[in-house]
């Protein structure tokens, strides 16, 4: 395993460069733990790829450890007697800390990145990746940014508010209670989205979807509501825009989820009974 320096013999450069790896000849690196100049706060973990299969998993710890898997690059030899595959790849990934936030980065372009991070279940985070990779967190209580252009969002065991966005995939949040919930939004052009609520929980729900359809486990109370329009006039063009939003309550409203799709459908579940 590879540790992170002393943090009393690093004070100089207050933990701006704390991990750097690139292994030469295997796939998979050893786990790398990173620690928090402040471990008894508050922590944000920071992290996004080009191409990433990213986990989130929040656990009782006071520090980040991260395990990353290169994949295969698809890398070969040919000889005279033929050609053999090379299995395994090369990456580089860089990690800092400041002030208990940790950005975590790579530049790597050639293969998808398969990365854990385990965390303080109490941390924040912003994740983000682009090509076909794939977003889960779990058992993470601090509010959530998260972005995943082609590939589907999963969070599971969720007590904050979470924002997520896909363009192409489905988006599956689950809360584990909504205590501390404010607002929360999941959107995405192409993609059913899906949120878990537990018990018999207070929440309003503001939904949109053009083409899909909408089913919920609980009973609902919609609200009358009046469509939104905007208008905008720029270089002689003027654009009219209308949101024709349902805004319903459940047990009497509650947190606002805001729920977004233009082709997928909106369910809205138990996660008492998915569990």
């Amino acid at each position: 395993m590879y540790r992170t320096m002393d943090r009393a013999a690093g004070l100089l450069i207050a933990g701006l460069f704390l991990a750097s790896f690139t292994p030469p000849a295997h796939a998979q690196s050893a786990p790398v733990i990173i620690d928090l100049s402040q471990p008894d706060q508050p922590m944000t973990l920071k992290l996004g790829m080009l191409s990433a299969n990213i986990v989130v998993i929040g656990e009782r710890r006071n520090d980040i450890q991260l395990e990353v898997d290169g994949g295969n690059s698809g890398r070969r030899i040919i000889t005279p007697s033929g050609s053999q595959q090379i299995g395994g790849a090369s990456y580089r990934l860089s990690a800092t800390e400041e002030n208990n936030i940790v950005e975590v980065s790579s530049d790597w372009r050639m293969s998808t990145l398969d990365i854990t991070a385990r965390i303080p279940a109490s941390a924040a985070v912003n994740l983000w990746t682009t090509n076909d990779g794939t977003i889960v967190v779990e058992n993470v209580r601090g509010e959530m940014q998260l972005r995943n252009t082609n590939g589907p969002i999963t969070v599971k065991g969720a007590a904050s508010a979470v924002i997520a966005e896909s363009v192409n995939e489905d988006i599956d949040i689950s809360f584990a209670d909504l205590d501390g919930v404010t607002a929360s939004s999941l959107s995405s052009v192409n993609g059913d989205l899906a949120v878990g609520l537990p018990g018999q929980p207070k929440a309003q729900v503001h939904i949109d979807t053009a083409r899909g359809q909408i089913s919920s486990d609980f009973e609902i109370e919609v609200q009358p509501s009046e469509p939104k329009v905007s208008r905008s006039e720029d270089s002689g063009t003027i654009e009219i825009a209308v949101e024709n939003m349902i805004i319903a309550n459940i047990n009497g409203g509650g947190p606002v989820i805001r729920m977004k799709t233009l082709n997928g459908n909106i369910q809205i579940n138990d996660a008492d009974m998915t569990r």
